[in-house]
């Protein structure tokens, strides 16, 4: 039955009756950050979702400014982390903020990644690259490949830079980006302590906040 359902979401194949073998995107499961990824979209994702409703009413329709109104509050809430916003919650919950951020990674992968390579080919020689909330720095360590005379920091809610450089990447960089990338602790609601930059890299840092 389990099978039969993924394969009318195209997850899977029927070549003959009870015969079943895997396709592209079953083969993607392999892959530990689209798991990730699919594995919080059914969690978190829906589980947020079954109570967008609830919040919207009880507030106007308007979404909440107080974290335990909102409906990922309501889904997640407990007495412990019900003010908590949406990143400070994952850096409470690790097993759901490690998924969370090799989920980002495999957005990270995805193929509209061209386009932010073909975006930075007007910068100056020896640019440097902000990557604000950049997370396990696949971004960086991506661009860096592409772009041998450029240099990235990556920021991010670290609580320790080091080992979350070292132990955690999406995959350490090699020799030849190993200098051209670093890690910084730095919540972007803060002064941003590098300025003037060639560019601010903001990816999916600017959702899943209040209004204000």
């Amino acid at each position: 039955m389990a099978l039969r359902q993924c394969i009318g979401c195209h997850i899977f194949e029927e070549p003959s009756p009870e015969h079943y073998r895997h396709n592209e995107n079953s083969r993607m499961l392999l892959n530990e950050n689209y798991a990730s990824w699919l594995e919080f979209r059914v969690d978190d994702g829906l589980l947020a979702g079954a109570y967008l409703t609830k919040s919207v009413m009880a507030n106007n329709g308007q979404i909440p400014d107080i974290p335990s109104k909102r409906a990922f509050g309501l889904a997640f809430q407990s007495p412990r982390t019900a003010e908590l916003p949406f990143y400070e919650y994952y850096k409470y919950d690790k097993a759901r903020g490690a998924r969370f951020s090799k989920a980002m990674a495999a957005c990270h992968e995805s193929k509209t990644f061209g386009v932010l390579v073909s975006s930075l080919q007007k910068l100056k020689q020896n640019a440097t690259i902000v990557d604000v909330g950049g997370g396990r720095g696949n971004n960086s360590i991506r661009l860096a490949r592409h772009y041998n005379d450029m240099s990235f920091i990556v920021q991010d809610l670290y609580d320790d830079v080091g080992c979350f450089r070292d132990s955690h990447s999406m995959d350490s960089p090699h020799d030849d980006v190993r200098g051209r990338i670093r890690w910084m602790t730095h919540d972007f609601y803060e002064q941003q302590p590098v300025m003037g930059a060639d560019m601010y890299l903001l990816s999916h840092v600017l959702m899943d906040h209040q209004f204000q």
